[in-house]
């Protein structure tokens, strides 16, 4: 679907006067009445949507990958028994990971590890 300037131009006066929290309605609305996709739209209007930002935390993909590391190691029969919160503090007493990470959440680095590992996978699906 190609879309006219003129068409994109009514759209985006539309979607930058939107309010906050209404501007993925007048792309829903705009790609129901254009038979698209919402991302047809972002794409053509190149408006795209902000993407996560880089991390906040410097060095947590590497301390999260440490982390992960330091979980796998022990055997299955107590590997089960490791928390990550407990794989934090082993790899902070060897040195593995430097002292400031003690203050992260075991939170962020459970989620650090699932999303690098869910990108491991779509990479080794190429």
């Amino acid at each position: 679907m190609i879309l006219t300037e003129s068409v994109k131009a009514q759209i985006i006066i539309e979607w930058q006067s939107a309010p906050f929290g209404s501007k993925s309605g007048v792309i829903a609305r705009w790609a129901a009445f254009l038979k698209c996709s919402h991302q047809t739209i972002y794409r053509a209007l190149q408006i795209g949507r902000k993407r996560l930002g880089d991390r906040k935390i410097k060095g947590i993909d590497t301390a999260a990958r440490t982390v992960a590391k330091v979980k796998k190691r022990f055997p299955k029969s107590i590997a089960s028994r490791v928390n990550t919160r407990q794989a934090i503090q082993i790899a902070i007493v060897f040195g593995l990971i430097p002292k400031e990470m003690e203050s992260v959440s075991p939170c962020t680095f459970n989620r650090v590890i699932r999303e690098n590992r869910s990108k491991i996978r779509r990479t080794k699906g190429r």
